[in-house]
């Protein structure tokens, strides 16, 4: 399968695996981040590329994201609101920051 498609969100997923350990909460959100933009990506290359490989890329990610809910449940448990929020600034800052280095 063609995952060139997936290129462009590649280093939110590398940010997510590097995270995992010691940011768990900063890890979904670049793995969440990195899925839905996959998810439109899959999308508007059904113009561009072979439509049963936008649709199986697509379906894949889909299924991502229902392990990405599980994953969440484990990561958010324990955390109170705040912290949540603090963490989840953090990787956005993070993105934004990244997107202009």
């Amino acid at each position: 399968m063609d995952l060139d498609i997936l290129s462009p969100v590649k280093p939110y997923f590398t940010y997510a695996t590097e995270l995992k350990s010691c940011a768990p909460v900063v890890s979904y959100c670049c793995e969440w981040l990195g899925t839905n933009l996959g998810i439109k990506l899959a999308k508007d290359a059904r113009k561009s590329c072979s439509p049963i490989t936008a649709s199986l890329t697509s379906q894949i990610l889909m299924s991502r994201m229902e392990e990405l809910e599980k994953f969440r449940n484990l990561v958010f448990h324990d955390l109170t609101p705040e912290h949540i929020k603090r963490e989840q600034i953090y990787a956005i800052n993070t993105f934004v920051l990244a997107m202009f280095i």
